[in-house]
């Protein structure tokens, strides 16, 4: 699973234990069903065969099985509880740690691509989303399918006819799970977009209030975070409103199998196929079988809603660091030389086969119409991004053939979208270089 991958780090082994306590536990939910019904059937077997006497001895033996295994539940749940907790915090921050490391070595031209409120979404609420479905969500799952399983083999021995008559509303529900999970996929995506960009809308807003203030300019700059979190309102209502009808008609199939044995199992007493006690065992047992599996089908949704947050991550986990030498060379000089460079965003054509030069110790302009190129060429020169053909030098030496941090180490830039910490002038200007 995707998930599992993103929040492991791609070790899978560090779940192992999650994924054991959460199989034992869901075992031990199925057991005292199985003790249940030895017990009912010793009850039922004097009132269909007076010459028999009730065994007290077994009865005492199934309360006392049935009371050993909920305190065993009791301290395996806690265990479980406790370490998967555990466990889980400490891969997730461990995934938030790496990610951030990761996107510590990204060019800066990836950056320049997104919103700050995107990335800010991405170490909080993804990485939350992520720790939600594996502590919360990975037991239910299990038992989603540990028990009806179990609960099928189990009862097939007693009634293989009246257990594949249960099973039946489970084979119907799986398409509706599915159309659930595609409709999650779909409107979950369309969500997390939607709270992504009224994150960024709040950010800017705040670090803009001052002069949205001063100016008395409330109402007008309001609208866009007022539409952002209309958008968000209207995609989460959508999202509610799709998979919730999907589980909700998931469920009604799945408890459809409840009227089916009432109707087929009747049937088959007065045909002699079964026994009474074995019809009533039926009637009571299939209610714990479709309970976990209703579960599992709201889940569904869930699942596929959360596993958008590791689709995202792994984007970012997937664009790779721009290549540098492990000894890069130092400039000594520091004339600029562009030599037949050609650069494109996509497959947009922004700057195409231009040569010229800019002397050191010299102030040079670029001038031109919105859009020409001026920004990107600063860009380039500071290596936000690599050309796609020719090269740019720094005192004679390639870009590529010096290390970024010494190419970064020799160029100062005030951005047209700069930000301003909360702290002294001084300190905003030597932010990036503490002994300036």
């Amino acid at each position: 699973m995707k998930v599992i991958d993103i929040a492991t780090n791609n070790q899978p082994k560090k779940i192992r234990r999650i994924m054991v306590l959460g199989f034992i536990n869901s075992f031990l939910r199925v057991l005292p069903y199985g003790i249940l019904i030895g017990a009912t059937l010793e009850l039922f077997e004097p009132l269909f065969d007076p010459s028999k006497d009730l065994n007290t001895n077994k009865l005492w033996l199934y309360f006392i099985g049935i009371v050993a295994i909920y305190v065993l539940q009791f301290f395996v749940g806690r265990y479980k509880y406790i370490k998967t907790f555990d466990d889980v915090t400490t891969l997730v921050a461990e995934g938030r740690i790496n990610f951030a490391k990761h996107m510590r070595n990204l060019p800066m031209g990836y950056f320049a691509r997104y919103d700050s409120g995107q990335f800010s979404s991405y170490l909080l609420e993804d990485y939350e989303n992520i720790l939600t479905l594996i502590s919360e969500g990975l037991e239910p799952i299990v038992s989603s399918v540990v028990i009806p399983i179990a609960t099928f083999i189990g009862m097939s021995f007693i009634s293989f006819k009246m257990a594949l008559v249960m099973f039946i509303p489970v084979i119907l529900s799986i398409p509706t799970a599915l159309i659930a999970k595609r409709i999650s996929n779909y409107f979950g995506a369309k969500v997390i977009n939607s709270r992504c960009f009224a994150a960024s809308r709040m950010l800017e807003y705040l670090r803009s209030i001052s002069v949205v203030k001063a100016f008395n300019l409330v109402g007008e700059r309001f609208e866009r975070l007022e539409k952002s979190f209309s958008d968000l309102r209207k995609d989460s209502i959508k999202l509610e409103f799709s998979t919730g009808l999907g589980v909700v008609l998931g469920e009604m199939i799945l408890y459809s199998g409840i009227p089916l044995l009432i109707f087929f199992g009747f049937l088959m007493v007065k045909s002699g196929s079964i026994s009474i006690p074995v019809y009533i065992m039926f009637l009571m047992i299939s209610p714990k079988v479709y309970n976990p599996l209703a579960t599992g089908l709201s889940l569904t949704a869930l699942i596929s809603f959360y596993s958008q947050s590791a689709t995202r991550i792994e984007a970012v986990k997937n664009v790779h660091p721009l290549p540098e030498p492990n000894m890069g060379k130092k400039p000594t000089s520091f004339d600029i030389s562009f030599e037949d460079v050609t650069f494109k965003y996509e497959n947009i054509n922004v700057i195409d086969n231009i040569t010229f030069d800019i002397p050191a110790k010299s102030i040079t302009a670029l001038v031109g119409p919105s859009g020409s190129g001026k920004t990107t060429i600063t860009r380039l020169i500071s290596r936000f991004w690599d050309v796609n053909a020719g090269c740019i030098y720094i005192g004679g030496i390639p870009l590529q053939d010096m290390t970024i941090d010494e190419c970064m180490k020799h160029i100062s830039i005030v951005f047209q979208d700069v930000y301003l910490f909360n702290d002294t002038i001084f300190n905003n200007i030597s932010f990036g270089r503490s002994d300036a």
